[in-house]
């Protein structure tokens, strides 16, 4: 691995919190695209926004720029079991569309989140994060925060579950 964010998986890997398996799928990670495979999966995007949470202080700048390619909804990640995952770095005022099983918000600021009618996505924001959803007829939303994170939601609720991680 090279780079700022290797570097950061690294010392957070020394720190704990990351099983011997997935230590060994990080490690395993050929290039920037496996590497963002690992950490947008469900397991290891909740590792990452814990150890966020937790004041590692992830580089976000050096992110944004490492894995501009992948980033901001220009990759969908599709998984074995059948989910999907694309994560959102940095953003401010722009407008998601959660039409992805998993929605990774890393400190995204004032973020409207269109979740489209009978959909069953997971939004996850990070610490530092603030969501807007805008959510569509008997759609059911797990929203999943982390350090400070907050969030708004309109449009049917009815079936909306908020846990603090």
């Amino acid at each position: 691995m090279s780079g700022n964010v290797e570097r950061w998986i690294e010392q957070a890997q020394r720190g704990g919190g990351v099983c011997l398996k997935y230590m060994r799928r990080l490690a395993a990670a050929s290039d920037k695209s496996e590497t963002f495979r690992v950490l947008c999966d469900v397991n290891g995007g909740a590792w990452m926004f814990e150890k966020h949470a937790q004041g590692v202080p992830l580089p976000l700048e050096d992110f944004r720029k490492e894995y501009s390619k992948y980033i901001d909804g220009k990759v969908r990640v599709m998984y074995d079991e059948g989910y999907t995952s694309q994560m959102h770095v940095l953003r401010q005022g722009d407008t998601v569309e959660a039409d992805t099983t998993l929605v990774w918000l890393l400190e995204c600021e004032d973020v409207s989140v269109g979740v489209p009618p009978n959909t069953y996505p997971t939004v996850i924001l990070s610490h530092g994060s603030h969501a807007n959803l805008k959510i569509g007829d008997g759609a059911r939303v797990n929203i999943e925060l982390y350090g400070d994170a907050t969030y708004t939601a309109s449009g049917d609720t009815s079936h909306v579950r908020a846990e603090r991680k």
